[in-house]
């Protein structure tokens, strides 16, 4: 014989409404637990904000606390902007939320935060008739504000039409692309609207970059061959160095004066650099031959940066050229011909 037992069940409440409202009771608990789980995961997130946020306010105008602790530590009194609220006219300098400090430049307001001569940069690259910047961070030449491009720009030195903002597109500022020609490779800014660019100019300060472009810093230089076409060359931090190193110098005599012989090299015209040399000397006679800056004194004495002694010498040197592209040399004796030099590379931004 089989005896079902009802516990805490009214005579009038069937097995199945029973089982019915005990269901009900138990979601009603879980839906609460979870609500309850999801407000404390809430809190918990909004006090982490209100902590520590950084990337704008945690409500309406108000920041966190490690804001306003930097704030007060890096820039107490300046007053707060988000990046899409920029005043449209001078109010002094600005703190901008998740970018620092932002400072009036004729037009509008541009970053200002990097330390005089700044550059961080990759290694910019060239094809025959383009260069590509990778993104990084100047302070401009005039060390007024900070050029900050984000992303890899290309541009083409181009032979036709005129210079166009944005990647793939026309570089050079003005002209076309000609033979046996240096130029040089600029990042630019346009105060009025923030866009930062990057063009090409056989100026070294970019004098004919486009109007309202006020920002600039040269970032490279490249030279064209006889067909127009860019030089292969390799930039790796400071140094740029020649696929196939340039002879400029071929079986030339070297005074013995003070003053030296003058010769122009292949290093960039209008900036002075250090050029990185491959020298040899072919006499009869020993000599020594010393190179230095055209303008300075040249090295008297029997020793020299190559020596020759009734045969040819070979030497690697590096000596800082001219704004004009030159260096200079000065023998010990007087030589009329068996003097050659090479242009391997050099290294940029002295100064700068």
């Amino acid at each position: 014989m089989t005896r079902t037992v009802r516990v805490g069940v009214s005579s009038s409440t069937s097995p199945t409404e029973y089982l019915d409202e005990v269901l009900a009771e138990a979601r009603a608990s879980a839906n609460a637990a979870q609500a309850a789980q999801e407000g404390a995961e809430l809190a918990e997130d909004r006090a982490k904000d209100w902590a520590t946020k950084l990337g704008g306010p945690v409500s309406g105008g108000l920041y966190s606390a490690q804001f306003y602790a930097l704030q007060a530590q890096t820039n107490a009194g300046l007053p707060v902007y988000q990046p899409g609220s920029l005043p449209t006219s001078n109010v002094g300098d600005i703190f901008v939320a998740g970018a620092g400090v932002w400072r009036w430049l004729t037009s509008g307001y541009v970053p200002n935060n990097l330390p005089r001569r700044f550059r961080a940069q990759g290694d910019c690259t060239q094809t025959t008739t383009s260069a590509t910047v990778p993104a990084g961070s100047w302070r401009a030449a005039a060390n007024d504000c900070d050029i900050l491009l984000a992303a890899s720009m290309t541009k083409t030195l181009q032979a036709s039409g005129g210079w166009a903002a944005g990647t793939g597109q026309n570089g050079l500022f003005t002209g076309a692309r000609a033979a046996n020609t240096w130029y040089h490779l600029f990042v630019i800014l346009n105060p009025t609207t923030g866009a930062v660019d990057v063009g090409f100019d056989t100026s070294p300060i970019a004098a004919n970059r486009p109007a309202d472009w006020l920002a600039y810093r040269r970032i490279w230089s490249v030279l064209t061959d006889g067909s127009s076409n860019l030089v292969t060359m390799f930039q790796s931090g400071a140094r740029t160095y020649y696929q196939d190193r340039r002879s400029d110098v071929s079986n030339a005599g070297v005074t013995n004066v003070s003053t030296g012989s003058t010769f122009a090299v292949s290093t960039p015209l209008g900036v002075e650099v250090l050029g990185e040399f491959a020298l040899s000397l072919a006499s009869g006679a020993a000599v020594g031959v010393s190179m230095f800056k055209p303008g300075a004194i040249g090295i008297p004495g029997t020793v020299g940066d190559v020596v020759s002694s009734s045969g040819s010498q070979y030497s690697r040197v590096a000596v800082q050229t001219s704004a004009g592209g030159g260096v200079s040399a000065r023998a010990t004796t007087l030589i009329t011909q068996g003097f050659y030099l090479s242009t391997v590379g050099w290294i940029d931004f002295i100064g700068d």
